[in-house]
């Protein structure tokens, strides 16, 4: 908007300075017509002629009254005729036009002299020696007269001559002000066409590099998300008609880790999205950071000895490596979870032999946290750019080992939000190394945390009465089987005002709760149940894994989150801390 309003006034300013030039062209045209007619002014011209037409008349006049010959009365005669007709040239030609516009007093002078050589003609040609001392006066007076009129005609002639001058050259030099103006005008404008052209080049490079990046992205993530379905569709179809038990349970291993890839795809795109978005809570809690980064690397053990592949964990300045090292510190353990998993994921997966490592280094400032491999490598001139989302080094990358490209964008953002950087040291064929460089912010003495593991726990028998409320036919078979499994008593509510109810005619230990239901979502269904008094814990059971879903969870009186889709020891941990054991 500010872009298009900076183009606007200067596209007003050329109209109104080309509108000023306008106006000006008008008064240089009136003002050279002026200065034309001036020039082209011979009234001074005619009446000195006129004048000197007199002049000669009253020479011959003298020589005829003194010397009356003929000669002298037709020297008289003729001259006689010039002076009429230069008076029939002055009042009636162009002249006298001219004369009669800018000078009344002088015309009249004039026909005035008409009418009496008119009045007199027969006097005139007859000319004898005493008409010609009496014309002789007549004459004289009028040379007389236009003598001063002549004087003043000139002097006024001349001082419009040098005005109508003076204004052609203000003019003039105005006229150049305004033609310098608008010559830094169309300059000016000119050049924020061409930067508007030059950013409209950008922006059309930057969409098409877009919507290339998006094309290749959808390609690529149909590939990875077609690839595990047909890994579950293809071994439901095969456990249907298998009766190998072994094949079965090979099978199911195969559905399993089909529905753990995609999973964990489309946890990128919604993880990425939520980036976008800008919407970062961080928390700040203690935590066992060493605990944290060698349970997410031992996550990936069997993954690299499948490879052949060796990894390990270290602690730089560690004494006794076999001496278990306790560092506690302030932050968001769930972040940096997912840094991690994210680094030694693609280490692993663009190693072909050899080692991954994973070294933890803590400094007065900073926690620095390095995975390095011994993969393929990465050309110097795309290390910025596998940090753009759906950047990878080429698109045989992609077709080689799989992968939507959003990882390392995902990692570099919750690596900004977490108040530090993520960088990359790699060259081709030599292997990468990762490192991520949060602050380090010592957790207080005495403070209590939890010691991070990811390893799976084995679950237990667990006692009490529990609610499931779910509208979903799929959802409540699969919640039920693992709740009963888990040595639960299960009832069933399909939407919020039938959960309602329940609770109203039969007490419950604990309430798994989805959110969006018809009738009356588990939002609402929760605030009544509240308000009734009951105080059994209840915990959302929802796909939607937003922040801002959980807080609205929170606010409303539930007790924890459990995103869908979830394993049974994900379940296990989120209800044996509401629930009883069986010894």
């Amino acid at each position: 908007m500010k872009r298009f309003n900076f183009i606007n006034f200067w596209f007003f300013i050329l109209f109104t300075v080309t509108l000023w030039l306008s106006v000006i062209f008008i008064r240089i045209s009136n003002e050279v017509h002026q200065y034309s007619d001036q020039v082209n002014d011979n009234r001074p011209w005619h009446l000195s002629q006129f004048q000197l037409e007199i002049e000669r008349l009253n020479s011959a006049l003298i020589e005829y009254v003194y010397q009356s010959t003929d000669e002298n009365r037709a020297k008289v005669i003729f001259k006689l005729e010039l002076l009429w007709n230069r008076t029939d040239i002055l009042v009636g030609g162009v002249a006298g036009q001219e004369l009669k516009r800018y000078d009344q007093t002088s015309y009249r002078y004039l026909r005035n002299i008409q009418s009496y050589l008119s009045s007199h003609e027969d006097e005139l040609y007859q000319m004898t020696p005493a008409y010609a001392a009496q014309f002789h006066s007549v004459n004289l007076a009028w040379a007389d007269e236009y003598k001063h009129r002549i004087r003043e005609i000139f002097q006024r002639s001349y001082q419009n001559f040098h005005e109508v001058s003076q204004q052609v050259l203000d003019t003039y030099y105005l006229t150049r002000i305004l033609i310098l103006s608008l010559g830094l005008v169309i300059f000016v404008l000119t050049w924020v066409l061409y930067r508007e052209f030059q950013r409209s080049k950008r922006l059309r490079i930057t969409a098409e590099k877009a919507s290339e990046a998006k094309s290749l992205f959808l390609a690529n993530m149909s590939h990875e998300i077609r690839t595990p379905l047909n890994g579950i569709i293809g071994s439901i179809q095969l456990m249907r008609t298998s009766e190998d038990i072994s094949e079965c349970k090979d099978l199911m291993k195969t559905l399993e880790q089909s529905s753990e890839a995609l999973l964990a795809q489309i946890n990128d795109v919604l993880d990425y999205s939520r980036m976008e978005s800008e919407r970062h809570v961080v928390e700040q809690v203690p935590f066992d950071v060493v605990s944290l980064v060698r349970s997410v690397t031992s996550i990936y053990n069997a993954q690299a000895k499948n490879k052949q592949l060796t990894l390990t964990f270290n602690v730089e300045h560690q004494v006794d490596e076999n001496e278990p090292l306790t560092l506690v510190v302030l932050g968001d353990p769930n972040k940096l979870r997912q840094v991690l998993l994210n680094l030694i994921s693609n280490a692993i997966k663009f190693t072909q032999e050899g080692s991954v490592s994973v070294t933890l280094k803590v400094t007065n400032d900073n926690l620095i946290i390095a995975v390095t491999d011994t993969g393929i490598g990465i050309a110097e001139d795309k290390h910025e750019a596998i940090f753009h989302p759906f950047g990878q080094e080429d698109s045989s990358i992609s077709r080689r080992f799989g992968g939507s490209g959003l990882g390392l964008a995902i990692s570099k953002k919750l690596a900004e939000v977490l108040g530090g950087e993520l960088t990359v040291k790699s060259q081709v064929a030599q292997g990468s190394t990762f490192t991520l460089s949060i602050p380090y912010i010592p957790a207080r003495a005495g403070e209590t945390y939890q010691i991070s593991e990811d390893l799976v726990q084995e679950p237990m028998l667990l006692k009490g009465k529990v609610l499931l409320v779910e509208d979903n036919p799929v959802n409540q078979k699969i919640a039920n089987a693992m709740l009963k499994k888990l040595g639960l008593q299960v009832t069933l509510a399909s939407n919020g005002d039938e959960a309602v109810k329940a609770v109203a005619i039969d007490h419950f230990d604990l309430i798994l709760m989805d959110l969006q239901m018809p009738e009356k979502d588990g939002l609402q269904a929760t605030q009544e149940i509240r308000a009734l008094g009951h105080t059994m814990p209840i915990i959302a059971l929802t796909a939607n894994s937003t922040i801002e879903s959980q807080q609205s969870c929170f606010e409303v009186g539930m007790v924890g989150f459990i995103s869908k889709p979830f394993k049974v020891e994900s379940l296990y941990q989120a209800l044996q801390m509401h629930l009883g054991q069986f010894a």
